[in-house]
Formats: C-alpha cells, sequence, structure tokens
C-alpha cells in the first residue's frame, strides 16, 4: 500500500558538463504538510525530458528506484544516470528549450522548465527548479501554488539559501545555510503570521537569538535564555526592560538581574534594578584586592523594604547645643516628615544627645541634663525618598 504522504519538492538543477552534457544534478527537499523535512525516508523517481510543458511524451525518460533523503529531507539525484526507459540522454537535442517532469511513486507531481541549462552557462551555475506538489495514493494533484519554494545551492549542490512562500495563514521564509547543511539564519514569522522575526542558529541547528518584535532574545544552546531585551510585558509595551537569566534558567527569572521600567499605579513609570533568586538575588560591587594579587574585595549592598535615601557627618557641640544643616540636595530628595537621625558623641564626658528640633533643612542638637560640653559628634539621617512613600513590599508576580 503507498504511504500518504505530501511532498514540497525545491530542485537544483545543474549541469556535469562536457561538450555534451552528462548528467544534470537535481536536488530537492522532501517536506509535510506542516512545512517539516521529511527524514530518512524513501522515494521513487522517475524523470522525463520533455519538448514542452503539455507534452504527453518524452524525448527520454528514465527511473530512479529508490532515492533516499537524508536527516534534513534533502535528496539528490543525477539525470541522465538513472535506469533509461525511453530514448538516449546522449542523444537529446539541447539546442531548443525542454522541460523535467518529475513523477513520485507513479504520480505525476511537477513540470519544471529548464530555461538555459544546460547548454549556456559554466559547470559551476544552476538554475532553480521549484514545486510544492501533493501526491496521495499514488493519484496526482494539482500544485500547491501557496506554498511554493525556491532553494539556491553552491557548487556542490548544497543548499544555501531558501525562500518559501508559505501556507494560508502563513508568511513566507527565508532560511540561509551554513556548511555542515543546517540552519545559521531563518528570517519570517515563527508562530505568528502577523509579526516579523529573525532567528540566528548555532552549529548544532539549536536556537541562539531570536529577534521579535517586541524584544531580543539570547539563548544558551541546551541550558535556556541569557539574555532578554524587550518590553516589561505585553500588558505594558511602552516600559523596556533588560534581564540577565542564571545558567539554571529555562524560561522565567529564576535568577539573574532585571534593568526595567514598569508601570506604578501612584507614579506612572519607574525604573528598577532587580535581583533575583530562590532568596533574593545580590547587588554588589567588585573590585581587586590592594595587597593580596589573585584577591578580590567584593561589597553588598544593604537591603529594606522602603526607598530609602541618607547623609552623614560631623559636627561640634558648643556649650551643650549644636545646629546642622543638610545639603541642598538631600531636602530636595527626601521626605522630611520620614526622618530618623542617629547621634554618635565622642567625649566620654557627654551625659547623652538629643534632636530638639527636626524640619528638611536639618536638625537641632542638645546635651542631655543641661549639659554644657564643647566636643565633636557624628550624625547619620535617613528617610523615605519624596515619591515612593507607598512602596509596596509583597506584589502579584509580575510576567517574566
Amino acid at each position: 500500500m503507498i504511504r500518504n504522504f505530501v511532498l514540497v519538492l525545491v530542485g537544483l538543477i545543474g549541469v556535469i558538463y562536457a561538450q555534451i552534457p552528462q548528467g544534470i544534478s537535481f536536488q530537492g527537499i522532501a517536506r509535510d504538510v506542516n512545512g517539516d523535512c521529511m527524514a530518512n525516508t524513501a522515494i521513487n523517481i522517475d524523470i522525463s525530458i520533455l519538448e514542452s510543458s503539455t507534452a504527453q511524451t518524452g524525448v527520454y525518460t528514465e527511473d530512479h528506484d529508490v532515492v533516499q533523503t537524508d536527516t534534513q529531507g534533502v535528496y539528490t539525484l543525477t539525470i541522465g544516470r538513472g535506469h533509461p526507459s525511453f530514448g538516449n540522454f546522449a542523444a537529446i537535442d539541447w539546442s531548443t528549450p525542454k522541460w523535467v517532469k518529475l513523477d513520485i511513486n507513479g504520480a505525476t507531481v511537477a513540470t519544471v522548465e529548464l530555461m538555459s541549462v544546460p547548454f549556456a552557462f559554466q559547470a559551476e551555475q544552476a538554475v532553480m527548479a521549484d514545486s510544492s506538489v501533493a501526491a496521495e495514493n499514488g493519484k496526482s494533484r494539482s500544485p500547491n501554488t501557496n506554498n511554493e519554494s525556491l532553494t539556491l545551492l553552491d557548487s556542490l549542490n548544497n543548499p544555501k539559501i531558501q525562500f518559501r512562500a508559505g501556507g494560508p495563514g502563513q508568511n513566507g521564509q527565508t532560511d540561509y545555510y551554513g556548511a555542515n547543511g543546517f540552519r545559521n539564519v531563518g528570517i519570517g514569522s515563527f508562530g505568528d503570521p502577523n509579526r516579523g522575526a529573525v532567528i540566528l542558529f548555532d552549529e548544532n541547528n539549536e536556537v541562539t537569538a531570536q529577534f521579535r518584535e517586541t524584544f531580543l532574545l539570547l539563548n544558551a544552546p541546551g541550558v535556556g535564555r541569557n539574555a532578554r531585551l524587550g518590553n516589561v510585558s505585553s500588558a505594558f509595551p511602552e516600559y523596556g526592560q533588560l534581564v540577565i537569566y542564571d545558567q539554571t534558567n529555562t524560561g522565567s527569572v529564576l535568577g539573574g538581574v532585571a534593568v526595567q521600567a514598569f508601570a506604578d499605579p501612584n507614579n506612572g513609570g519607574i525604573g528598577t534594578i532587580e535581583a533575583f533568586g530562590p532568596n533574593g538575588g545580590v547587588k554588589h560591587f567588585v573590585m581587586p584586592h590592594p595587597s593580596r594579587p589573585g584577591k578580590e574585595i567584593v561589597y553588598a549592598c544593604i537591603e529594606g523594604p522602603e526607598v530609602a535615601a541618607y547623609e552623614r557627618g560631623r559636627a561640634e557641640l558648643v556649650n551643650g547645643e549644636a545646629e546642622v544643616s543638610f545639603s541642598d540636595h538631600f531636602g530636595l530628595v527626601v521626605n522630611a516628615s520620614t526622618l530618623t537621625i542617629s547621634l554618635t558623641p565622642y567625649s566620654a564626658k557627654s551625659k547623652g544627645l538629643a534632636i530638639i528640633e527636626q524640619t528638611e533643612r536639618g536638625f537641632k542638637v542638645k546635651e542631655l541634663l543641661e549639659g554644657t560640653g564643647t566636643y565633636s559628634f557624628s550624625w547619620r539621617a535617613e528617610g523615605v525618598r519624596k515619591g515612593h512613600e507607598d512602596f509596596q513590599v509583597i506584589r502579584e508576580k509580575r510576567e517574566n
């Protein structure tokens, strides 16, 4: 019983060149109805050379009993080196136009004009013949003109560029192939017929990068995502995001860093740098160790449940009193009503210090128990940044 199948034939015709051609190489790619290559499949092909596209009989006919596709669905044969069933290949008059008719498993699937082949070009040149055709239960069907394709081959008949029109509801696609026969680059829609994409592949045909309408995605083959540059989510396409993933990632931010802007109900949009991990990520700085070669110093950031800022300094207590002014910029940044100020006296005779007045411009200090000491002290003031008083610690998980 003949197996039901659909073949997408992408043919290259080139000459094994001499004064009289001794063979025409033909290479095709067999694909199923989903556009996937039919790998490792045996195909029976009959070839006829015709004087016209409507000719019922040819000037030459030969058969290729078993043509085997490879792991990429590619098959190769040489016209003129099959089993002749009619005519003499060497006696064909190439001075007039010729057509090639292909029969697959007894069904006529395509008739392709040879154009100027094989008498007016160098041996390494080729003309492409392409037809999307269907054969079902050995019965001939009309070519599927909605999914035509064209493949360009090199001088060794290896596929280099393939153009595909795409079937109903699909966009066209262009694939570029490397020396090993795998794709290097794919340009098309890749799943969404209304949006374009560029896909990059490594030497093992694994995706390493995707350029899509709203993001760039970099992949580590066999591991998962490396980085994503695009919008925060489909819900907020106007906000940008850069995400760096760790080595265990397979699609979500299990570990890594995100630099992003996202919608804030109180503030429109705000920018953030976020570190992710099972116990939360870490933000730190690294510097070389100044006296131990081969070592480095790593300091981590202090974290807290608020968006805070601080300023610190040193002042002099005179006769038990002091007045300290903040820098102009600190008063512009911090909400004065949220300030906390710490004082550290530098005298063993100190009776203690107290804040007796506090504004957005500074504060006044007095020694306890009506003390009249004169000595220096350090101070640290910290508070919530203006506009971030409603910072939410527990939130709904965002789309990655």
